[in-house]
């Protein structure tokens, strides 16, 4: 309450009100912290202003300047301000791996998840960086437990599926693999034209390359490649290295080593940091069929060249027994061909009867052949991974079994013995023989 009193002003300290001394004081200390938070307020304002304009930098690919812009975010924000410091590690390390700098991205993600722990963004992102740098069992944690919190997660599948091929955990790939048709789709994979590629690239690492079919792998992996079109923006150029490499090791299984060395380069070519690739082109290139200089650069694949093959496979037939070209007799339904198919170069395909034997990397080679009744003629045709032919003729005549007729045993008759009789003779003559 405010009083007049010789024209002197009051301020009634019986209401516990501040005297003029005190309101002073209190001003002071206002000021004070005014003045001390204007600081902070505005080193606020400047992070999240040069988190903008290097977003807007990012946008425009100007990846370089972003990092700077990223970097002055993070000095200027306040530790406190943790959604605003994740966020921009976070931003640092997309810029990192647009650049290729995959180390110091997966750095800049895990500084994310440090200050926010729930960023699923910087989760995902660290990841896929582990995939791209080649550390495929970090990968292959990490998607797990993307799919465990988020079930239908495509993406997650997908970089699941082709980590555990780059580490040729085969039986695992099925299992996910199998989850994926059902669980993981997102986008129908199978109904997009975008994503067709991957249903063949899923029969090739599911069905043919466990079962040892490396001529169907490879069919439907060059299919695959051919609809696939690689772009850095949707990720399939990654989806298109990983089908390369997988292409490269199905080759190597089918003994066309030059081809692997051609396909591995072109891997290369499109993301260096693949350990697992680098290891095959060393073992490749050092390997006795492949002529090459000795060189710690990845080796282009017109400088290497295969001896010449101009050889055909030998055949060596263990079931049944035969002799080129003679007969042999069977009374079953189905004849089980094996043998082994030998070549420098490595087989390509065995052939009985234009049905695709089973086939292991030794040559060994097994196939059902249903059989008509009579004669049956085998050809054997082996292939070399030279597109040089051998073949080997036999015949098979599948016999009936014959039906035997019971044995019907004769009961002798009782021999009859005939009573006492009279027998008498007539004799008949002519009187006049004249």
């Amino acid at each position: 309450m405010l009083v007049m009193r010789a024209g002197s002003l009051y301020l009634l300290k019986s209401r516990k009100v501040f005297t003029m001394k005190s309101l002073t004081r209190f001003t002071r200390i206002l000021v004070v912290l005014i003045m001390t938070c204007i600081p902070f307020y505005a080193r606020a304002q400047s992070a999240k202003q040069s988190l903008k304009t290097g977003k807007e930098q990012y946008d425009r690919k100007e990846y370089d300047q972003a990092i700077i812009s990223f970097t002055d975010a993070i000095t200027l924000c306040d530790l406190g301000a943790k959604k605003l410091m994740s966020d921009a590690y976070y931003r640092r390390g997309n810029a990192y791996d647009k650049k290729g700098e995959y180390d110091k991205a997966i750095a800049d993600y895990n500084n994310s998840l440090s200050f926010d722990v729930y960023n699923f963004d910087s989760q995902s992102a660290r990841a896929f960086m582990y995939y791209k740098n080649g550390e495929y069992d970090k990968a292959i944690k990490a998607y797990k437990q993307e799919i465990y919190l988020e079930s239908g997660n495509r993406d997650a599948y997908v970089r699941l599926i082709a980590s555990l091929v780059r580490t040729q955990k085969f039986d695992e790939t099925y299992k996910f693999a199998d989850q994926f048709k059902t669980k993981g789709r997102g986008p129908n994979v199978y109904g997009s034209a975008q994503w067709i590629f991957f249903s063949y690239y899923l029969v090739a690492v599911a069905n043919d390359i466990p079962t040892g079919k490396y001529s169907a792998a490879l069919t439907n992996l060059n299919t695959s490649l051919e609809r696939c079109t690689p772009k850095i923006e949707d990720g399939s150029q990654d989806m298109y290295i990983n089908i390369l490499v997988l292409k490269g090791y199905v080759l190597e299984k089918l003994y066309w080593k030059a081809e692997a060395i051609e396909v591995y380069n072109k891997a290369l070519a499109m993301n260096k940091q693949q350990p697992d690739v680098k290891a095959a082109l060393g073992r490749l290139i050092q390997s006795p069929i492949i002529v090459a200089a000795q060189t710690d650069k990845v080796v282009p694949a017109n400088k290497i060249v295969a001896q010449a093959d101009k050889m055909p496979p030998q055949i060596i037939i263990t079931s049944p027994l035969v002799s080129r070209g003679l007969k042999v007799v069977q009374k079953t339904k189905l004849l089980r061909v094996s043998g082994k198919a030998v070549d420098e170069s490595g087989i390509y395909t065995v052939m009985v009867n234009d049905v695709e034997a089973t086939l292991d990397a030794a040559g060994n080679f097994t196939a059902s052949i249903p059989l008509a009744i009579g004669n049956n003629a085998f050809v054997i045709t082996a292939t070399d991974t030279k597109m040089n032919e051998a073949t080997y003729n036999f015949i098979v005549a599948r016999e009936v079994d014959k039906i035997t007729p019971a044995i019907v045993p004769v009961v002798p008759v009782a021999a009859q013995t005939l009573p006492d009789s009279k027998y008498y003779a007539l004799i008949i003559g002519v009187q006049d023989y004249t």
